[in-house]
């Protein structure tokens, strides 16, 4: 075990894994960065913490150009941990390609660009800095419903090994971690906006897929009661600031990890299950 490489910067702070991980920086003496959008996040978040070893940034992961901006003004930094998320659900036919590019921009595009702006103050703090991207169990197999916020897990995917890949030479460790279910808000919104997206759809819609939408949704439901505290994810995200030797992909949850043995299974027998899980 190491030192956490310090300054860290947490995007997507204002609630869920996000704030859980910046709370437990600051309460180990860690300097962080908390990424929010909102003036009332911001403020929230150092009403709690404090300023001694906490700074916040203000920018939507979705505009380049600040997060650009933001990160480059930054003096030191020594890993970022890539989370900021959301789930935009639906049935792939008549998914807005503007809701796809939303949620391609936040949950991978986004990253890309804050991890390149983080690049070079990660390269000064030199060998042992740290790159750890929040993926999901859904970018190793994806189901009914779920398909955009899937498409963009797979991505992130890429992204960190890609990337784990070409740092290594550096001394740039990269690591994905991959939740199953977890007790956060994202998915409390996405049943909210699963409802409220079928209701605003053409009769056809509810016709061809109403029933697998309300299937999906009672499949969540039972996958609710094995969902993790945002506290399990931040403890693998502790121990990956910290470890002398990287995982490049750390599931966490016992969902996660049946998911990690279904995904090998071959396509014949892997949807059958799929069905009944997601």
């Amino acid at each position: 075990m190491r030192d956490i490489p310090s300054p860290v910067l947490v995007t997507g702070a204002s609630t869920g894994i996000g704030r859980a991980t910046v709370r437990a920086l600051v309460g180990r003496g860690v300097d962080t960065v908390a990424s929010v959008r909102g003036d009332a996040d911001a403020q929230g978040l150092l009403d709690e913490l404090g300023e001694q070893h906490l700074t916040v940034l203000q920018f939507d992961i979705t505009e380049s150009d600040a997060v650009t901006e933001r990160i480059s003004s930054l003096d030191a930094l020594g890993a970022i941990v890539n989370n900021a998320g959301t789930a935009v659900p639906g049935p792939l036919e008549y998914l807005d390609p503007a809701d796809l590019r939303w949620q391609l921009e936040v949950n991978t595009v986004g990253h890309v660009v804050a991890t390149q702006a983080a690049l070079p103050l990660l390269r000064e703090h030199g060998e042992g800095a740290r790159i750890v991207n929040i993926g999901s169990m859904a970018g190793r197999v994806s189901g009914r419903m779920v398909g955009a916020y899937s498409m963009s897990k797979f991505a992130m995917a890429a992204f960190s090994d890609a990337l784990g890949q070409e740092l290594e030479p550096f001394g740039i460790g990269v690591a994905l971690i991959e939740p199953g279910a977890i007790d956060t808000e994202i998915w409390e919104t996405s049943t909210a906006r699963s409802r409220d997206m079928l209701a605003a759809m053409p009769e056809e819609v509810h016709e061809r897929y109403g029933e697998m939408v309300e299937d999906t949704l009672k499949v969540g439901a039972r996958s609710a009661r094995l969902a993790i505290s945002p506290e399990r994810v931040v403890k693998v995200i502790i121990d990956v600031l910290t470890a002398r030797h990287l995982r490049p992909r750390n599931l966490v949850g016992i969902d996660a990890k049946a998911a990690g043995l279904v995904a090998r299974l071959p396509t014949e027998l892997r949807t059958p299950i799929l069905k009944q899980v997601l």
